[in-house]
């Protein structure tokens, strides 16, 4: 009954939710939603039971957010204060911030939310090292848990008024999402490199195998490379 309230605010503001209980099940069955809406008698009767305790949006009519997921961040650094930071360096970018309803969720991720004329479906836009989903779209269909769920938080803006944005403004939140792929950087080898060494090793009766790029790294110097192409360095005072 916690949430009753709420999602009746939220009903009136035409969103379309569902309830889930602790363990992150859904307590209806929702894929119909995603084509159609409950009415608010069904809404309240979904949300009236003792054990829900999240609230999943379905993402429609033009809803869509970029799901920034911190729990798979190897790099260290806070990658949604990196998102913005980049962002802020386009033109249009702080404005663009400034829109957004922004959410911070139970694992210290984040969503930036909107309404665009063109959105997409559930789409991966950047990876860590290890492949897996560092921010994603949630788009038509998708569910995104929003607060007053346990642990999930508005930062700024509200669910009851979702700010509309350009498809260029758009465009820009997905390659500024997309420059943030580290998919295919080097951290450690994989056991398959480990392992495929050993049989070159083997086969060709070699000490050591060094990789390409490995090989590129240890005999070229980055910034020798762009001074001889008529760059300057500049020390910092």
């Amino acid at each position: 009954m916690k949430f009753v309230e709420i999602v009746k605010e939220y009903w009136n503001a035409g969103l379309t939710v569902v309830p889930f209980n602790q363990e992150k099940k859904c307590l209806v069955s929702w894929k119909k939603y995603q084509t159609e809406r409950p009415t608010l008698e069904e809404t309240i009767r979904m949300f009236s039971g003792s054990n829900v305790e999240y609230i999943a949006l379905i993402c429609k009519d033009n809803i869509e957010a970029i799901d920034i997921d911190a729990k798979n961040n190897m790099e260290g650094q806070d990658i949604a204060k990196e998102y913005a930071n980049h962002l802020k360096f386009f033109r249009g970018g702080k404005e663009l911030l400034k829109k957004l309803l922004i959410e911070k969720t139970k694992n210290n991720g984040y969503h930036f939310v909107y309404k665009c004329l063109k959105v997409g479906g559930n789409d991966k836009l950047a990876y860590n090292a290890k492949n897996e989903v560092l921010i994603e779209t949630r788009g038509k269909g998708g569910l995104l848990f929003i607060a007053p769920s346990n642990g999930y938080v508005v930062h700024k803006g509200e669910f009851k008024d979702i700010p509309t944005i350009t498809i260029e403004e758009r465009e820009l939140l997905m390659n500024v999402a997309r420059s943030l792929n580290f998919r295919g950087i080097k951290r450690d080898e994989t056991n398959e490199e480990v392992q495929t060494k050993a049989i070159l090793r083997e086969n060709n009766n070699i000490g050591n195998v060094v990789w390409s790029w490995q090989d590129y790294n240890s005999k070229d110097d980055c910034l020798q490379l762009l001074e001889n192409e008529g760059w300057k360095r500049w020390n910092w005072i």
